[in-house]
């Protein structure tokens, strides 16, 4: 009786171990995306980020022989782009024959009609659905994972039926770095009176080109105010600022739309026509050749440097030291070493430079262009190692946008302008900004 009792039972749980190997995935194995994330996918106030879904469809992928996840490449700011391919076990085993049947039907000239109508019975509908162009279209990200994980654990006819007769690629987001950027604001302002607010974008424009139609008058402004030491001799009461800055734009309105009756006008092309125009302020050929004839055949010895060395103290604040060097000393020292101004002449404007010149006259042709070469490449490779972790709207963002902006207006300054314009920016940014700072560490998973 209790071998007998034995061979049945061992009997019955061979059978049951071969009944659930052959069964397919199903919604017992596969988990959903609730259950694998730990939170409720799709509910209010819920979002899954990208990387969070990438991890799911992984994970689904692994599951699942129905799903497959491959990579097409990567994101401006690094993140995996996947696609994941959906079809029945047997088409993703044929995935080569069926890419080959649709590439010949794809331009069927030539082919003879028999052969084109059996490569369309063979073949099977490949159906590309992409998610997520834009940021802010972070519904459809949600629902990939969701449609993603039914079809995996369908068991129904139709169902089955489609999988056979369909190859889906399925791409969660077409717009990584965006998604993630939104579901980090959405999240930093989840339950403030900011939850559901859009990113600034619109703020962030009007600020620029604001700034931008304030720059177009800044040299009448300058007219107005500065003396003829290039320092600001008419101070301005916080109370006095609505209309000076209602100047200020007026000032930039006739710049921007000038009148040939406008008597501001007239004084300020005056003065222009007195200075250099805007040719010869951005044409660095110009500087080089010059520097380069000053020194090769007027044989005027290299600065060795002395244009930096008085960058440091520039960086102070006037405040501190009331009789610090002018920002503009470095255009100075060369424009008079040079012989291109004297000194009374620089008080009234200035002849630009720019980097690669001023380089060339501080040391000479090979060694001022290699290291101006080698400082600009290993700033900037630091810059990008430093903020490439950084989302886009952060301090870090800002300030690397201020920099980039700032070397892209650097045609005529020297460094010691070009550096001490960033500092005095970043000071202000970073003083502005700073009580609305929140820290964020972004690590990718599994690091």
């Amino acid at each position: 009786m209790t071998t007998t009792f034995r061979r049945s039972t061992t009997a019955a749980l061979l059978s049951l171990g071969l009944s659930l190997a052959s069964l397919p995935a199903t919604a017992a194995t596969v988990p959903s995306p609730s259950e694998f994330l730990g939170i409720p996918v799709g509910a209010d106030r819920t979002l899954a980020d990208y990387r969070q879904i990438v991890s799911y469809l992984r994970a689904l992928a692994s599951a699942s022989p129905r799903v497959q996840v491959v990579s097409t490449g990567k994101s401006t700011l690094g993140e995996d782009l996947v696609m994941a391919v959906i079809s029945s076990e047997e088409n993703l085993k044929n995935q080569v024959r069926i890419r080959e049947i649709a590439r010949r039907l794809s331009d069927p000239r030539g082919l003879p009609e028999a052969e084109t109508a059996a490569l369309a019975r063979e073949g099977k509908v490949v159906l590309l659905v992409t998610c997520n162009i834009h940021a802010s279209e972070i519904g459809s990200t949600q629902m990939a994972m969701e449609w993603a994980h039914a079809l995996a654990t369908a068991e129904d006819a139709a169902t089955k039926k489609r999988l056979s007769d369909v190859v889906l690629l399925l791409v969660p987001s077409l717009n990584p770095d965006g998604q993630m950027m939104e579901t980090g604001w959405y999240r930093k302002n989840l339950g403030t009176k900011y939850e559901g607010s859009r990113m600034p974008w619109l703020y962030l424009t009007v600020v620029i080109l604001l700034l931008g139609f304030l720059n177009l008058g800044k040299i009448t402004m300058r007219e107005r105010y500065w003396g003829v030491t290039g320092e600001t001799e008419n101070s301005v009461a916080l109370t006095q600022l609505p209309r000076f800055y209602a100047e200020w734009a007026d000032a930039s309105f006739e710049a921007l739309v000038p009148t040939e009756h406008d008597d501001r006008t007239t004084v300020s092309r005056e003065s222009a026509a007195k200075g250099q125009s805007l040719l010869e302020r951005v044409n660095n050929l110009q500087n080089l050749l010059f520097v380069i004839d000053a020194v090769e055949v007027g044989h005027i010895a290299p600065l060795h440097g002395a244009t930096y060395g008085i960058i440091p103290p520039l960086l102070l604040p006037r405040i501190l030291w009331p009789d610090k060097p002018r920002t503009h000393e470095g255009q100075i020292m060369l424009n008079v070493h040079f012989g291109r101004q004297d000194l009374d002449s620089t008080f009234q404007t200035y002849i630009a430079w720019g980097l690669l010149p001023e380089a060339y006259g501080n040391f000479g042709s090979v060694i001022g262009s290699v290291v101006l070469g080698v400082v600009l490449g290993l700033f900037f490779a630091a810059l990008e190692n430093f903020t490439a972790p950084k989302v886009l709207i952060s301090l870090e963002g800002f300030i690397s946008f201020m920099i980039l902006l700032g070397m892209m207006g650097s045609v005529e300054m020297v460094a010691s302008v070009l550096v001490t314009s960033i500092f005095q920016s970043a000071v202000v940014l970073v003083v502005a900004t700073l009580p609305f700072v929140e820290r964020t560490v972004l690590k990718r998973p599994g690091t």
